[in-house]
């Protein structure tokens, strides 16, 4: 049977180390997840994702989903691309609200944005301190540290 490339992709991301395992879950380092971006350049893969973030304490496993933090992207045959901007009037952490946006709506032929718009979350994720999320903040400061679960 064929392997899908999101398969590839998952798969490839997901046998590096310094990932976290929990039960059949793969949870994907700071340091791996950017690697999205060389196992998609040279076949200039425009998948549809769903990135969820955690902070995960690897040392007894307790876990604390960031779903506010979360994005994904849907990958379309016509029109063109567009970044989904977050309601104005929302009640988010003003860190979600300044730097991230929720989805993408990616034309299967742009590369470009695709690749852009993971990168650029990434790297405001790796800004995050998480100053209105006082859950978030607390585990973050006594150690927790950040992961990605893609689907």
């Amino acid at each position: 049977m064929t392997k899908l490339p999101i398969d590839i992709l998952l798969e490839s991301l997901e046998n590096n180390s310094g990932n976290y395992h929990s039960d059949s879950i793969v949870y994907i380092s700071n340091e791996n997840i950017i690697k999205i971006e060389k196992l998609t350049k040279e076949k200039r893969l425009v998948l549809n994702l769903l990135v969820t973030p955690f902070l995960i304490n690897v040392h007894d496993g307790r876990k604390y989903e960031l779903i506010d933090y979360e994005i994904s992207n849907e990958v379309i045959g016509q029109g063109t691309s567009k970044v989904i901007e977050y309601h104005k009037n929302n009640l988010l952490p003003k860190e979600v609200n300044e730097w991230l946006k929720p989805k993408l709506i990616v034309h299967k032929d742009d590369y470009h944005s695709f690749i852009n718009f993971y990168l650029h979350y990434f790297e405001a994720m790796q800004r995050m301190t998480f100053e209105e999320d006082k859950t978030a903040q607390k585990l973050f400061n006594s150690g927790f540290k950040l992961f990605y679960q893609i689907l």
